[in-house]
């Protein structure tokens, strides 16, 4: 059976990938439960889709739930259901394995969940049932369980932080997703896409990406992987005038790391520090007082404000998630830079 690729996964051409779909083809078709590792922004999450399209499941729905990003209180409820009554003011409602019945349940960041609640999915996966909150009868599922972390499992199986019954039940099929910077055949490819992307997104033309402006990409180390890339070229697009070609200028925060770590010995991406927007270094010659980075980053972030809030009509909202942003942050930002709709500074 072929892999069904999701709309927005981009094929790359590495090795790396290679091997990976090469490894999945012929075993996602079984009913095997399927754990997929790697580091953050890989995207597990459009390999579990594929999983589920190329599956026996593929006809059912697709339910993803985050474990780390609810608190072990809730998520018992979140994975199992809750009936009525069993606390003011609490509706009952279906967890997400009944959610998922007839198709797949994506349990992503599967390893930061609480010893007590591991043991409770794992009966739930041995008996394909789940008992609601409060419940008095088990319901049956049928369902193929994918979960994925960036966790190392394998290490917390061997220092007692994971349970290794769990562990192997949720391993039917391990896949692992490889980090972007040892996949380097695939940043070109998957830049352009994501700039048409986001071209189309913004209603904007672009004309390409420039050489220079690839080897620098190919430079960088991506510690935040297809996520960081595609925040990057997103904010790239952002920047560049209508018409142009993306080129280093629009890049700032990446040649500014690319710079610091050939300065430093190669760990500058590990070093927390904040990367500059773009570089407007004076030119040679030029008479303007030098300014700081802190100058420089605050110009730049204040332009990307302004972008946005323009192309979005001034709704802050709809601009934070154009920036990748939180809407309070997106405020914090405004109010501290001056950033308003239109060209005028402090406007």
């Amino acid at each position: 059976m072929p892999l069904a690729f999701h709309p927005d996964f981009v094929l790359g051409d590495s090795p790396a990938m290679r091997k990976l779909l090469a490894a999945m083809t012929p075993t996602v078709c079984s009913h095997l439960d399927v754990l997929i590792v790697g580091e953050t922004g890989t995207g597990k999450e459009l390999i579990a889709e594929m999983v589920h399209a190329s599956g026996p499941t593929a006809k059912g729905p697709f339910v993803a739930i985050n474990c780390a990003a609810i608190p072990n209180e809730l998520l018992e409820a979140e994975l199992f259901g809750i009936e009525a009554r069993v606390a003011t003011g609490v509706d009952p409602r279906p967890g997400v394995f009944v959610k998922a019945h007839g198709g797949s349940l994506f349990l992503d960041e599967i390893g930061d969940m609480a010893d007590a609640l591991q043991a409770k999915l794992l009966r739930a996966l041995e008996q394909r049932e789940v008992l609601p909150l409060g419940g008095q009868k088990p319901r049956k599922v049928e369902l193929r369980v994918i979960s994925a972390s960036n966790k190392p499992i394998g290490e917390f199986v061997q220092q007692g932080r994971f349970r290794p019954d769990l562990y192997y039940r949720l391993r039917g099929l391990q896949f692992h997703v490889p980090p972007l910077r040892e996949r380097a055949e695939d940043v070109a490819p998957l830049a352009l896409a994501f700039a048409e992307r986001a071209a189309r997104r913004y209603g904007k033309r672009i004309a390409g990406i420039s050489r220079p402006t690839f080897d620098l990409l190919l430079e960088h180390l991506w510690p935040g992987n297809v996520r960081e890339l595609k925040s990057e070229v997103e904010r790239a697009v952002l920047l560049c005038p209508d018409g142009a070609a993306l080129d280093g200028t629009h890049f700032g925060p990446v040649r500014w790391q690319v710079e610091q770590r050939r300065l430093g010995g190669g760990h500058a991406f590990q070093s927390g520090a904040t990367a500059p927007a773009h570089d407007h270094a004076p030119e040679r010659g030029e008479t303007a007082p030098f300014r700081t980075l802190r100058e420089r980053f605050d110009e730049v972030e204040r332009e990307a404000l302004r972008e946005a809030l323009n192309r979005t009509g001034g709704n802050q909202t709809e601009a934070a998630k154009l920036l990748g942003i939180t809407r309070n942050g997106l405020a914090m930002k405004v109010k501290r830079l001056g950033a308003r709709r239109g060209r005028g500074t402090g406007k």
